[in-house]
């Protein structure tokens, strides 16, 4: 069973140091944290070509591998599951030359200001 990782931003970015199984208890996790729900991500289950962990939220560069389509997006939920911007995430990884994860909204807003989604 994989475990699920997830982070919180107050003030500065906290990861869960236990990872968790499925059905962990968030409220408890994070109970130290005046946080909203909205500002609590959870890992995507990918790595970037770095090896670092692509959490929602976060802000990635990516290219794939026809070099047709390349662009940078933040990677956010919908129905579906996980994507970057209008690129369905799954599907990019397994295209992707590279993707890399260059900040994300909340210590890094002044990148989403160049983002054309």
């Amino acid at each position: 069973m994989n475990n699920l990782k997830f982070r919180v931003f107050d003030n500065k970015m906290i990861y869960s140091d236990r990872g968790g199984v499925y059905g962990i208890d968030l409220a408890v996790f994070f109970s130290n944290y005046e946080v909203s729900l909205k500002l609590i991500m959870q890992s995507v289950g990918f790595k970037d070509k770095n090896g670092k962990e692509i959490y929602d939220k976060d802000i990635c560069v990516f290219e794939l591998l026809n070099s047709r389509c390349s662009g940078v997006g933040i990677v956010g939920w919908s129905d579906s599951g996980y994507w970057i911007g209008k690129t369905k995430l799954p599907f990019l990884l397994h295209k992707a030359l590279s993707i890399e994860v260059i900040g994300n909204i909340y210590e890094n807003p002044e990148l989403c200001a160049t983002i054309k989604n």
